[in-house]
């Protein structure tokens, strides 16, 4: 069991890698929906910092599955027993629903890239020429790239946070420095929810606006915008 939630924890952490990946930039010739100036100067940074935190912590609780798979055990290696007991390489129930919140987060993330291709762009801005894509994903959910990057952000913490997992056991919270930073982690990530849901009302109202019935249209098929059936 170990060596599949080594498995979960890798995919998860590359499909959130890749959730946050970065799309086209505007043009002079397009025009930004909304004032981003806050967002494309902060963006950049808080994509990268949640990434590294994501890695290192990964790696870490790497190491401890690794470790808990020796057989015999490696007295040489004892010192990365310091990175966690044997119980944080256990599989949990909360760590499989998190990190496949997050592998399908990333794949929605992924789809959603693909579909629009260069339509989707990291400042909210409609193209020259601009048109309204209404297949792949964008034929069961509105705003699937925002979706996918909640359903990650909601993995990651059940994976991180939850009772059991790597985070909690390994002890590292006693630590003042990594308080700190998983301080700035949660804030990051409670701002991200904020922004999806205030740019995905952007974005209807200015889509509404410039494709008028196409975009009705549209929106009487596909009712739902972040969850199918729910939401």
């Amino acid at each position: 069991m170990s060596a599949f939630k080594l498995l979960l924890l890798l995919s998860s952490s590359i499909s959130f890698h890749l959730g946050l990946g970065r799309t086209s930039s505007p043009s002079p010739e397009d025009k930004i929906m909304v004032n981003e100036r806050t967002w494309r100067q902060v963006g950049l940074p808080a994509e990268l910092f949640l990434k590294a935190t994501t890695w290192l912590a990964t790696v870490a609780e790497s190491i401890v599955i690794l470790n808990s798979l020796r057989h015999p055990p490696d007295n040489t290696l004892a010192p990365l027993d310091a990175l966690g007991p044997p119980e944080a390489s256990q599989l949990t129930v909360p760590f499989v629903l998190g990190a496949s919140l997050i592998i399908i987060g990333g794949i929605l993330r992924f789809a959603a890239f693909q579909t629009l291709g260069p339509y989707y762009t990291f400042v909210q801005c409609l193209r020259k020429n601009h048109k309204l894509i209404t297949t792949g994903p964008y034929a069961v959910i509105r705003h699937p790239g925002y979706a996918g990057l909640l359903y990650c952000i909601t993995g990651w913490c059940i994976v991180h946070g939850s009772p059991g997992s790597w985070l909690c056991l390994s002890g590292v919270l006693r630590m003042t420095w990594i308080r700190v930073g998983l301080g700035c982690v949660c804030l990051l990530l409670a701002a991200s929810v904020v922004t999806v849901f205030r740019r995905l009302a952007d974005e209807d109202r200015y889509l509404s606006h410039k494709f008028g019935a196409e975009w009705q249209g549209w929106a009487r098929r596909v009712r739902f915008r972040l969850i199918p059936f729910v939401y």
